[in-house]
């Protein structure tokens, strides 16, 4: 059964059917993220990448960290800034690590961009006791999911979008993440459920 149509059935069910805005953010084509260990929910484990430039921006470039929980791809932190310097990087980390905190046995998985590997970063994974995982080097499989994510992102706001500062990339790139992606695209991979009902879902499952 297509994305679509599962769309249109649960809109069907609560008594309206919407059209939900399919909006593609700009060229952004490495993610960050957060996984959970299949054989074990409680504990969540990470990935990140490096950012490209959203270039629907009229005079400037702006970068995208995103970070992904890669159990139920929720979007649990993100960051938008004018470089690629560390802190963008450090930007959406901070906030994944606020909202989510980190458990024993997390693993923050990344490619090899020197934003992941400088000891500002490093420092902060390790002092909030969290393991440092990197792809193998010239293997993009290893960050599969964020590539597909980053994919979604272009193609469902960024593309589609002309931002004139980056206030407004910033204000239409969170709706897009926090509203659109985490609450209502459904993922045929969580059973046609969107990230935030998957997540809500299988954490009511772990034992206390």
């Amino acid at each position: 059964m297509s994305r679509t149509w599962r769309k249109f059935t649960r809109e069907f069910k609560v008594g309206a059917l919407t059209t939900l805005q399919m909006t593609e953010l700009a060229d952004v084509s490495r993610a960050t993220y957060y996984r959970l260990d299949p054989c074990d929910r409680s504990k969540i484990c990470g990935g990140r990448r490096r950012g490209q430039p959203i270039r629907s921006l009229p005079d400037e470039f702006v970068y995208l960290a995103v970070v992904l929980d890669a159990y139920s791809r929720l979007v649990i932190g993100w960051a938008l800034e004018r470089s690629l310097e560390a802190k963008l990087a450090i930007g959406a980390l901070r906030m994944a690590v606020e909202r989510r905190g980190a458990s024993p046995g997390l693993i923050h998985h990344s490619d090899r961009g020197v934003q992941y590997a400088c000891g500002e970063y490093t420092e902060m994974l390790t002092s909030n006791g969290i393991q440092v995982s990197m792809s193998r080097k010239g293997n993009p499989y290893d960050n599969a999911k964020a590539e597909s994510f980053m994919k979604t992102l272009k193609h469902e706001e960024v593309y589609r979008v002309e931002y004139r500062d980056l206030a407004e990339a910033r204000s239409g790139i969170r709706t897009f993440l926090e509203r659109t992606y985490n609450r209502k695209r459904l993922h045929s991979a969580l059973g046609y459920l969107p990230p935030a009902e998957f997540d809500r879902l299988s954490r009511e499952k772990i034992p206390a």
